[in-house]
């Protein structure tokens, strides 16, 4: 049907205004506020359901597939939270004080995977050298990048937490040039005001930072005491949840190893290991109160977690560039808001939590928590 010209607007018949309405509805806003085409379809199998923003989003449905039948075997345990753990690390690999001297540009770039050979030396790096070497495979087999994989997989693998919230995933990120210096990743042993320069360094708020670490949530350590190697960092290791930010706020009176060690604080209790950097955020007057605030408050800690993820998967890249691809990733199973269920563990009260700067807007909370009595949790 011709389109027929006025003074006015343009006019049109009515069968063209309908296909006009239903390609602007086909059309939706990015993150980046990019408009981009949804509803496409991806050829293949279980892939021609899947609707995506792009086609260069198919093959990552190929790789969800892939990580979760030959990584993750759909569970959250060991290969999930150190795939979370791994997007940490190679995110918060960035330095404005070295960009600003044009001598490195890093960020959530991948250069962990690219070099390897270099990266995973770092005594820093230690804990994610399995994962790294897991995923390497992964990218080369479906040619996706180091970078990009890094960042799908801590998405994909939250995806099997129960609790955690879905990840955004945009693709397309540069291919490093160079690898990370040593010592961007903060240390478990260093006081908090060193940590929080390094983040800030790195591009993020103490806010940010106290989000990211509701992935210790689902976290066990298994380095920095190997005869307590798998002890989880917090009462319920296979939910992604709050209960970490109240559990390090109780006392520490023992150690679940065979005695203190490097980069490790004394815990409530021997069925949980403590970073002594997660001790020191948790009372440190900058960051005390933010943590506080996620005690207990499961839907506050999944946004927060959410939106600093975000932020760290994107660090040091051009966003622009990037497509979004969120739609291939999977949901997780969700779980009550605990900021009246929250759990104590056994032999504690509501008032061992300790509140080091009376941040009472942020502690009212605590007056209706439940003891609760926790199932022993394995190693593994």
């Amino acid at each position: 049907m011709a389109l027929r010209h006025t003074r006015g607007p343009i006019a049109v018949g009515p069968f063209l205004a309908v296909v006009l309405l239903a390609y602007a509805a086909s059309l939706v806003r990015t993150v980046s506020g990019a408009m981009i085409r949804r509803g496409l379809r991806c050829a293949g199998s279980r892939a021609s359901r899947a609707d995506v923003s792009s086609a260069q989003c198919c093959i990552w449905i190929d790789v969800v597939d892939d990580l979760q039948a030959n990584l993750f075997s759909h569970k959250c345990e060991r290969s999930a939270s150190e795939a979370v753990r791994l997007a940490f690390h190679d995110g918060v690999a960035r330095s404005q004080a070295l960009e600003h001297n044009q001598t490195f540009y890093g960020g959530a770039d991948g250069s962990i995977l690219k070099y390897a050979d270099i990266e995973l030396a770092y005594p820093e790096n230690q804990p994610v050298q399995g994962i790294a070497h897991a995923l390497i495979p992964f990218a080369d087999k479906h040619g996706v990048g180091y970078g990009d994989l890094i960042q799908f997989a801590a998405a994909v693998a939250l995806s099997n937490c129960p609790g955690a919230p879905r990840l955004r995933f945009l693709a397309g990120r540069m291919e490093a040039k160079a690898p990370a210096p040593p010592h961007l990743v903060p240390s478990p042993a260093s006081p908090a005001s060193t940590i929080l320069e390094r983040v800030q360094d790195a591009g993020f708020t103490p806010g940010d930072l106290v989000a990211l670490l509701a992935a210790h949530s689902i976290g066990r350590q298994r380095t920095l005491d190997t005869s307590s190697a798998g002890t989880p960092l917090d009462s319920t290791p296979h939910v992604f949840d709050s209960q970490f930010y109240r559990d390090v706020l109780l006392p520490g009176t023992t150690y679940p190893g065979n005695g203190s060690h490097f980069g490790e604080a004394p815990s409530p209790s021997t069925a949980q290991f403590r970073i002594a950097s997660d001790a020191a955020l948790a009372r440190h007057p900058t960051t005390a109160c933010a943590w506080q605030s996620l005690a207990g408050d499961q839907l506050g800690t999944s946004q927060a977690f959410l939106g600093a993820m975000h932020k760290l998967a994107l660090n040091g890249q051009d966003v622009a560039s990037l497509v979004d691809c969120s739609a291939v990733i999977p949901s997780a199973h969700t779980v009550e808001n605990r900021s009246r269920s929250v759990g104590l563990i056994p032999e504690t009260e509501p008032s061992d939590v300790q509140d080091s700067l009376n941040c009472q807007k942020c502690f009212s909370r605590y007056s209706s928590i439940s003891i609760a009595s926790r199932p022993a949790v394995k190693r593994y």
